[in-house]
């Protein structure tokens, strides 16, 4: 192996920052090409994270070199979308919560550890039977249960401050919180209450006037590209369905 550089080339610097992100320096990588040859070639060794060309490469990784965008349940595999394009099954005894309290699991045939998105957290957290009483969490998949209480606990926490509200729990037996085919969560309440993804201050207030004033939402169109989504205006981003006195809200405007 050769580690001396060519003469008059310089190593990139590259890294991963936290949210899965590739940069040389401080140039963010963005071309789908060069990206899928980076993290196709990625590797890691006892110095460290490198893409080995003629000279080995230093990686710095910020947090974890993947990202998980999406996880469900498929009979008694959990499924996952990781932000290279891959599909792949994931070992739920891999799941972890990290020292920063952020969801962690191992992807690549175990070669690599993935962080959860926020989406993905709040799939994983759908997928798990909670009791109240006992404040336990479990993921039953294949006969097998996988005890989630203390990672349940800390992503429901922490994930819903980084949103600015305050803490509460996923489920209750009257207002259950769900998460949707694009990862949004959903909640339908009757009587006109808010979702308690709306949190309070501002957030809350706009929400509030997204029930009360749908007449001014339905006339503005969304400007964050969720068109394609089915969304037909700025309200829709607040509410997903309004049947008599309840309604289903979306987290989508709260992301």
């Amino acid at each position: 192996m050769a580690d001396s550089l060519p003469a008059g080339w310089t190593l990139p610097a590259l890294r991963i920052d936290v949210e899965g992100e590739w940069h040389d320096g401080d140039v963010q990588i963005t071309h789908a090409g060069v990206l899928a040859n980076l993290r196709g070639t990625l590797r890691r060794d006892t110095g460290g994270y490198f893409i080995q060309t003629r000279v080995r490469i230093p990686v710095e990784v910020a947090d974890a070199p993947f990202v998980v965008t999406r996880i469900e349940r498929r009979g008694d595999a959990l499924h996952a979308w990781l932000n290279d394009g891959a599909e792949q099954d994931v070992d739920p005894a891999t799941l972890r919560v990290g020292a920063a309290d952020v969801p962690y699991c191992a992807v690549k045939d175990g070669a690599f550890e993935a962080r959860l998105s926020r989406a993905a957290a709040y799939q994983l957290l759908a997928l798990a039977d909670y009791d109240e009483r006992s404040g336990r969490a479990a993921l039953r998949l294949g006969g097998r249960e996988y005890s989630l209480a203390r990672a349940f606990t800390i992503i429901a926490v922490v994930l819903t401050t980084l949103l600015g509200g305050t803490v509460w729990w996923a489920w209750s037996a009257d207002d259950p919180v769900s998460v949707d085919a694009i990862g949004d969560r959903v909640q339908t309440r009757s009587g006109g209450a808010l979702p308690v993804f709306a949190g309070p201050g501002e957030t809350a207030a706009l929400y509030r006037f997204a029930r009360e004033r749908g007449d001014v939402l339905t006339w503005m169109p969304c400007t964050c590209g969720c068109a394609g989504l089915g969304h037909t205006s700025n309200r829709s981003c607040y509410i997903k369905a309004e049947s008599g006195d309840r309604t289903t809200w979306t987290s989508h405007a709260a992301t």
